[in-house]
């Protein structure tokens, strides 16, 4: 059999039985393997700021796999503060300047990392801190949330 009598028969074959349907995407994260539902859903246990082992038996998703989601949205919550300064409680306004970091904004992250709510925080949502740079988003997250 030739490759155009091959193609000829896919055809009649996609013809016959109509056209195949494509299942939609996940608009929020490329190449994932959970729904749009599911990253939906894990944003708003994000939001709420309910802690990874108990949210990740709820949604059986793996620990490992919330923990990676959950800091990805706390990579994108600094960016997303920075274009969207009156988004997040008018976070941005108080923290950053054009050029970056204002004075007000370096003080209330250092009055924040002093807290009890910050270490509290710490205790709760961070035990094991893969870099150094995690420690400064888990500052921004908390701020952002106050």
């Amino acid at each position: 059999m030739q490759a155009s009598d091959r193609a000829r028969k896919m055809r009649r074959a996609d013809s016959k039985f109509g056209a195949r349907k494509v299942t939609p995407g996940n608009r929020y994260h490329r190449r994932a393997k959970a729904s749009e539902y599911t990253t939906l859903k894990l944003l708003k246990g994000f939001a709420d700021d309910r802690p990874a082992p108990d949210f990740a038996t709820s949604m059986h998703v793996s620990g490992k796999t919330l923990r990676n989601v959950y800091m990805r949205f706390r990579r994108k919550l600094i960016p997303a503060t920075r274009l969207q300064p009156m988004s997040f409680g008018g976070a941005g306004l108080f923290l950053y300047r054009r050029d970056g970091l204002s004075p007000t904004g370096l003080a209330i992250l250092a009055s924040i990392r002093e807290s009890g709510l910050y270490r509290r925080h710490m205790r709760r949502h961070a035990p094991r801190l893969a870099e150094p740079s995690d420690e400064t988003l888990f500052l921004f997250e908390v701020t952002v949330r106050m």
